[in-house]
């Protein structure tokens, strides 16, 4: 009767590990590099931002967004994976409600800290 239990825990754990990385690449996604990405619009008003833009890589979907502000900074990071039922497509329309009163600038940045693209300065 060991050899059941054994296979049964091997399998389990083969299913665990493929539901794992599936999540990963499939759902989660990366960090992708600035450069490979670009932005259509931005638009901000006083407590609102919308950044809609796509990836130039047709085989990634977007999944989701992180940002962070520092030193009257804006930085955008996003995430993608690879297309599924769950992200589709490419483009990214990205809405942060806070307040820009103190924001100069937005950049979305890459995979690195020093990997920024400026889209969007104050007048």
């Amino acid at each position: 009767m060991k050899v059941p239990k054994v296979l049964l825990t091997v399998s389990v754990t083969i299913l665990a590990i493929f539901t794992v990385v599936g999540y990963m690449f499939f759902v989660e996604g990366h960090y992708v590099p600035a450069d490979t990405l670009f932005v259509n619009e931005v638009t901000v008003s006083d407590e609102n931002i919308l950044i809609d833009g796509a990836t130039i890589s047709s085989g990634n979907g977007f999944s989701k967004h992180s940002y962070f502000i520092e030193d009257g900074n804006l930085y955008v990071k996003l995430k993608y994976s690879i297309v599924s039922r769950f992200n589709p497509g490419g483009d990214f329309k990205v809405f942060i409600s806070e307040s820009t009163e103190d924001i100069a600038k937005i950049y979305i940045q890459g995979l690195e800290k020093d990997d920024n693209e400026l889209v969007w300065e104050k007048q």
